[in-house]
């Protein structure tokens, strides 16, 4: 899978991830808007990141949900893990 592809796929995932912990649609979702208006707090971003990390095999710092604040951005950063 190209690098393009594989971003792609994780971005995907990771909307489908916030449409279920957030309950919101997966339309409403945008890429770019910061976990906080998507209605993330610092508890459901603990569950996210553990969520990402068994799903990836990666290791996340919990500072990474503020430094990587868009699904776009941390699905770029955990791509460069992979």
């Amino acid at each position: 899978m190209g690098k393009d592809n594989q971003e792609n796929a994780i971005e995907k995932y990771f909307v489908n991830l916030v449409a279920k912990e957030t309950h919101v649609s997966i339309d409403e979702i945008n890429i770019d808007d910061t976990f906080h208006a998507l209605g993330f707090d610092s508890i459901s971003a603990v569950f996210f990141m553990e969520k990402i990390e068994n799903e990836y095999k990666v290791t996340l710092s919990p500072l990474c949900f503020w430094d990587y604040p868009t699904i776009r951005s941390l699905s770029g950063y955990v791509q460069s893990l992979m």
